[in-house]
């Protein structure tokens, strides 16, 4: 079933087709889709869903991550209330979504505004993506506007990226948690931090990056969970036609409280211009880093030591010792 749809989309996946409430966001390098429940691309197997130029000129082609099969695209809420509830927006589900949304915003910025159906949360989301750019930035702020205490409140986005399949007949990715560019004086970055889809054929890559500082992690799940709390324990099914996922933990929310985050879908032509692409990991402030610093400050522009050293300052001193001393002998004599 999943491959007669995709030959459907085929056959369609030439026009771009947007529907009545959808934006259609693009950058040169990247264009997609945002549905009217805020899931990315424009809604089920219409196009586009994902598209990439790998140079950058706005010709995206049909190599589509998101619509070809079952279009899977999601965020989920999860929260402890009286009991345990979750609310999942899903590009598969776009006209049936569990939290009440919607969107305005153009070419380039485009805000989602959902509000889960018992009041106890607003979620904003807010992606941006900038003129020549292989970044989609998605900025959360998520209220609790309840007058309860929510315990344990999760967030989560997921994909099941297909971008070898309208070329080559191919669903599985090569999924990988975790980058290590060290080999090559990049980036280093936990499995915690980042999940990695690349197309077998393609090599074009999809990825999902938080490196902020609520507790997270991400997962590959061949069975396409949205649970936040199943995809903080790191499952990793490796190769296949899996899904990749970003959870985080925002714990308890007082009412009232806002808390807020961000985190990037990044797009790449391959490994290697993927990791050219991610932004360094921020590292914390050390007393080492702080020693380094502060010798750095008093080392000159070229590079030499600064001219006054301990052992200088105790000679001059001698010196004006000295000299008041045979002015005061000259003073008697």
């Amino acid at each position: 079933m999943k491959k007669i749809v995709s030959i459907i989309l085929l056959i369609s996946s030439f026009t771009v087709v947007a529907t009545a409430s959808s934006i259609i966001m693009e950058s040169g390098y990247i264009q997609v889709g945002v549905s009217d429940d805020g899931t990315f691309g424009v809604g089920g197997t219409n196009p586009p869903g994902i598209l990439f130029d790998e140079n950058g000129t706005g010709n995206y082609g049909v190599d589509d991550y998101l619509t070809p099969g079952s279009p899977w695209e999601f965020f989920t809420l999860e929260i402890t209330a009286d009991t345990n509830v979750t609310y999942t927006n899903n590009n598969a589900s776009e006209t049936s979504p569990e939290m009440p949304t919607s969107i305005t915003g153009d070419t380039h910025q485009v805000t989602a505004t959902s509000e889960t159906p018992d009041g106890l949360l607003r979620m904003v989301q807010t992606y941006t993506l900038e003129e020549g750019s292989k970044v989609l930035k998605v900025d959360v702020t998520i209220e609790n506007i309840s007058d309860a205490i929510l315990e344990n409140v999760k967030y989560a986005r997921g994909i099941d990226p297909d971008v070898d399949f309208i070329n080559y007949d191919i669903f599985e990715t090569n999924n990988t948690r975790g980058y290590d560019g060290s080999a090559d004086g990049l980036p280093v970055f936990p499995v915690t931090d980042v999940v990695i889809a690349e197309g077998v054929m393609t090599k074009k890559v999809i990825s999902l990056l938080y490196t902020g500082e609520f507790s997270h992690n991400t997962n590959i799940d061949s069975s396409w969970g949205v649970l936040p709390s199943k995809i903080l324990e790191g499952q990793d099914d490796g190769y296949g036609d899996y899904t990749i996922n970003l959870a985080i933990d925002l714990g308890a929310m007082e009412p009232g409280d806002v808390k807020e985050f961000s985190f990037d879908y990044v797009l790449g032509n391959d490994l290697p211009d993927l990791s050219g692409i991610l932004p360094p990991p921020i590292e914390p402030v050390t007393l080492a880093n702080a020693t380094s610093y502060n010798d750095n400050s008093l080392t000159s522009q070229n590079g030499s030591a600064p001219a006054f050293n301990m052992g200088s300052i105790l000679v001059i001193c001698f010196m004006f010792v000295l000299l008041f001393y045979r002015k005061r002998v000259s003073r008697r004599s």
